[in-house]
C-alpha cells in the first residue's frame, strides 16, 4: 500500500511537471506527441 502510495505520488509530479512543460511549449509538445503517439 505504501509502495502504491508513493508511485502515485512520482506519477503526480512527473504529470505536473509534464503539464509545464506542455503549457511553455505547446506547439512542440503537439508536434512530439502526433509524431510518437498517435
Amino acid at each position: 500500500m505504501y509502495n502504491n502510495y508513493n508511485q502515485y505520488k512520482i506519477i503526480t509530479n512527473y504529470t505536473k511537471l509534464t503539464y509545464t512543460i506542455y503549457a511553455k511549449n505547446k506547439k512542440y509538445f503537439i508536434k512530439v506527441f502526433k509524431t510518437y503517439v498517435i
